[in-house]
């Protein structure tokens, strides 16, 4: 019986093989994440949604610690990245809220940053939530979700009109970004 878990990994991709990663993952049907920011862009009289990696060179894949290294024989892999001597773990938490997160906003940018992971969200006069683990705030029509186990904040712009929160989704953090924006715009 083989008592061993997948976890949440980083994949070190070549630049601009990120998407070509990601299908080879989605054939060999490997979980991952390949983390895509939607970008609004205003070409001359139309508007566009163009969309390009948040995390640059990063996929994050879902495997048992000992399939994780046959990964890098992939075409577009370079290495798996490392913390402390040993792969770099994410927490699963993370992992959903990244993709809850890149579900609701867009224009999203992301910023390295010295967290401590033992680091107690404190309140501020903007609002904040911890949702799993991560501090996610809404000021000036951007929220912000911070990532300790990667050491990175994300944060994106508040939509003029509400992408589609529906109550049904059952989801805490969603629930609260309709909350953010019921009181930033009304």
């Amino acid at each position: 019986m083989n008592l061993e878990a997948k976890r949440w990994y980083i994949l070190y991709t070549r630049p601009k093989a990120e998407k070509k990663v990601a299908d080879l993952l989605t054939k060999k049907k490997i979980d991952h994440l390949y983390a895509q920011n939607r970008l609004a862009r205003l070409p001359g009289d139309r508007k566009r949604v163009l969309t390009e990696p948040l995390f640059s060179s990063y996929v994050f894949v879902n495997v048992m610690p000992s399939h994780l290294h046959s990964l890098t024989r992939m075409d577009g892999v370079v290495h798996v990245i490392y913390w402390l001597g040993a792969p770099a773990e994410i927490k699963h938490e993370e992992i959903e809220a990244i993709k809850e997160f890149l579900a609701v906003y867009q224009n999203i940018r992301a910023e390295k940053t010295a967290v401590n992971m033992n680091e107690k969200a404190t309140m501020t006069t903007s609002p904040v939530v911890k949702q799993n683990g991560a501090v996610m705030l809404v000021k000036n029509k951007y929220a912000s979700l911070s990532l300790p186990s990667l050491g990175y904040i994300i944060k994106g712009e508040v939509g003029p009109a509400p992408v589609d929160l529906t109550e049904s989704s059952g989801s805490s953090i969603q629930g609260f970004i309709r909350r953010q924006w019921r009181y930033a715009f009304g």
